[in-house]
């Protein structure tokens, strides 16, 4: 049994990390208020417990200089506005986090409680912070009306609130203006270069900041990377000098390749041409850097990649992305106890958003800890209910264990999200195969080699390894090696045990050259 220590609420479910009233990290059994918030995860058998990490960091403390900046509620007639109101308020949290003197909440764990009806001192205590700034827009073609109010999470009085009636051209002084505004209100002291620092704009080209605000909310929202991709583009195509357009466009084809929608090859050289632009434009960031490891871990220059890395989460301790990204990374090069570290500093940072908890489940599962995966998969659905990684890496886990239906179910909604992207229907044809569904399985076969993906050798080449046809497996896993196909460096992964007691796996894998894949 697991109890919480703040609201006391016993759990019976041995894979919860968190109370689903709260958010605080759950302990085991009954507990006193004072007692560490400590999550220990099930072992492999019953009455076995294995500490996977260090205890969970504790219900945040409030801070008196913190601030979370939730979604903006879209007012408009037209949906459509929502990239927008998402947009801004990203916007400005990305303005606030420039202070030194401010802590700002992540994001994703901000937006966590968009269209909920979630109480300000709740949302103060959940994220730790002591002020919470909310806002409305509504949009007219090119009319704004914009009502923001900074609160107090603790009592929730208003302590500044504005509406700003003015044209889109205008945009950018109406977020200047609430930057300062929100910051006096603060009482917060800038000096001249910090706040030409903090008011700089990337662009003054409204159309050209739509497109970027789609992007990301596409990216973020929506996980259509192929939408993010061609906003990014819409937006550089608009102003070849937005910086953060040129991000756009590089981390949406790492991705891509990543997922197999484009080919990895051709992806990596735009990725190194749309950062040589970036860099250009406003020299070294955390972020080009975090997408810069990513291109040189698909190439497979593994010390390119890990300088990237570090650099990147050195520049910013707190970007849960980049950190997120490399644990896996790590898991899959056999550095699993700097990728445990690195993932749980993920979740430190972005502890209410379900990307951190799906990403260590990822690590896990790529380092073949299939059980201690689960609870956070759970996590990340708790918060996501259709989150795609974590759908991904559940599904290999459950099928790894032998629960066919749970796997084979995570695999199917996963294809159904993805549009049937290569990626899920690779997985799902694996897994009914695996299952003893072979025929369903070779429909999946059939499909994925009548429909036109950027690369769907490595899908095509599991599938035929557990169906039995090894020969044209191994002919499909080289090429896709050849053609940089990521995935395929995941050698821990389930769908690659249909291969293990071959000799030419041994010599797949030193042909890949992954750092002490043999863990």
């Amino acid at each position: 049994m697991k109890r919480c220590p703040e609201c006391r609420r016993d759990y019976y479910d041995g894979t919860l990390l968190y109370c689903l009233d709260d958010g605080t990290a759950l302990v085991e059994g009954p507990a006193s208020s004072d007692e560490p918030a400590t999550a220990i995860l099930s072992g492999q058998s019953a009455g076995e417990r294995t500490q996977v990490f260090a205890p969970l960091p504790p219900p945040s403390v409030t801070q008196g200089n913190s601030i979370a900046v939730l979604s903006f509620v879209n007012m408009s007639a037209d949906a459509d506005n929502e990239y927008f109101c998402d947009g801004l308020a990203e916007e400005l949290l990305n303005a606030l986090a420039k202070i030194d003197d401010l802590k700002v909440a992540a994001r994703t764990s901000s937006f966590s409680f968009k269209d909920k009806k979630t109480d300000i001192g709740e949302i103060g205590r959940k994220l730790g912070v002591a002020h919470v700034l909310e806002g409305s827009v509504r949009k007219s073609g090119d009319r704004l009306r914009i009502a923001v109010q900074l609160l107090n999470a603790s009592d929730g009085y208003t302590l500044w609130s504005e509406t700003y009636d003015r044209e889109m051209r205008d945009i950018f002084d109406v977020q200047d203006e609430i930057t300062l505004a929100v910051i006096d209100a603060l009482k917060l002291k800038l000096l001249g270069s910090a706040k030409t620092s903090l008011l700089e704009r990337p662009t003054e080209n409204t159309e050209a900041y739509k497109a970027y605000l789609k992007g990301r909310y596409l990216r973020y929202a929506k996980n259509d990377h192929r939408g993010a991709a061609a906003a990014f583009e819409e937006a550089v195509r608009l102003d070849p000098a937005h910086a953060p357009s040129w991000l756009g466009v590089a981390e949406t084809c790492v991705l891509q390749a990543h997922y197999g929608l484009i080919d990895s090859r051709e992806a990596c050289s735009k990725v190194r041409a749309a950062l040589a632009t970036a860099r250009m434009i406003q020299g070294e960031t955390a972020e080009a850097l975090y997408i810069e490891g990513f291109a040189a871990f698909i190439e497979r220059d593994w010390a390119a990649c890990r300088t990237a890395y570090r650099r990147s989460t050195d520049l910013d301790p707190t970007n849960s992305r980049a950190l997120g990204t490399f644990g896996v990374i790590s898991c899959v090069l056999g550095n699993v106890d700097e990728a445990l570290t690195l993932l749980e500093r993920a979740r430190e940072a972005d502890p209410l958003a379900a990307y951190p908890y799906a990403m260590t489940g990822t690590g896990l599962v790529a380092a073949r800890r299939f059980e201690d995966a689960l609870p956070f998969f759970e996590q990340a659905f708790a918060f996501e209910k259709d989150q795609t990684l974590a759908l991904w890496s559940f599904a290999e886990a459950k099928i790894a264990l032998g629960d066919f239906d749970e796997g084979i179910a995570a695999a199917e909604r996963g294809a159904a999200i993805s549009g049937r992207g290569p990626f899920f229907l690779g997985l799902l044809g694996w897994a009914l195969a695996v299952a003893g569904r072979a025929s369903e399985s070779r429909e999946i076969l059939d499909e994925i080699r009548n429909r036109q993906f950027g690369s769907a050798l490595l899908p095509e080449a599991c599938l035929l390894g557990v169906l039995g046809e090894r020969d044209r497996a191994f002919e499909l896993l080289t090429r896709a090696a050849e053609e940089c196909a990521p995935v395929a460096y995941y050698l821990g992964l389930p769908r690659f045990d249909w291969f293990r007691d071959d000799p030419r796996f041994v010599t797949f894998a030193e042909y890949l050259g992954v750092p002490n894949w043999k863990q």
